[in-house]
Order: structure tokens, then sequence, then C-alpha cells
């Protein structure tokens, strides 16, 4: 019986490992390259190979946790707080952009 070997692609990985790259800071990419023991240029290069970019995975990460903070109950002010943003205006900004960017 022939083992079979799967190789996770970056964006895989990088999906793995959001919670360190990401929070309690916003998103930086060399970060994550740094923790995924890359440079961050080729760490970006590595993602646009496979169709997405870093920017699009952390949008992406941002509103699944503002979906799973809002269906926990918390107030607009708590979900700020928590994704970082200064202001709620900011958090409100930022999560139009999120959707509009993962459109």
């Amino acid at each position: 019986m022939q083992q079979q070997i799967t190789q996770q692609t970056l964006k895989q990985e990088v999906e793995e490992h959001l919670e360190d790259c990401i929070f309690p800071v916003l998103a930086r990419a060399h970060i994550c390259a740094a923790i995924m023991g890359m440079s961050e240029s080729t760490f970006r290069k590595g993602l646009m190979a496979e169709g997405t970019t870093w920017t699009r995975l952390y949008q992406f990460e941002i509103l699944r946790r503002d979906r799973r903070y809002r269906n926990q109950g918390m107030s607009k002010e708590e979900i700020t707080d928590l994704l970082g943003y200064g202001h709620v205006s900011d958090y409100v900004r930022g999560m139009k952009t999120a959707r509009a960017a993962v459109r």
C-alpha cells in the first residue's frame, strides 16, 4: 500500500498560522513571513503564485472574526477593541473595505 503524501499550499499554511500572524497586532505580512521562515518578498510571491494575496487572507480572517463576535452578541465597541481598531468609525470603514476586497 502506498502512502499518500500531501503538501500544504502556502495559503493553507498561512491560514493555519493567522492567529500568530495577526493578533494582537494588526496585519503585518513580514511577521507572518518570519513565522514561516521566509522573506516577505518570497512570502508575497508564493501567495501570488497560488492566486491570492496576504491582504485578501487577512481581510477574510477579519470578516470571519467579526461575524463570530457579532454572533456572540458583542457590541461594536467590544469588537472594535478585539480587532485592534482605534475607533468604532475605523472598524466600520475597515469592515466595508474588507467586504469589498473579498468579493
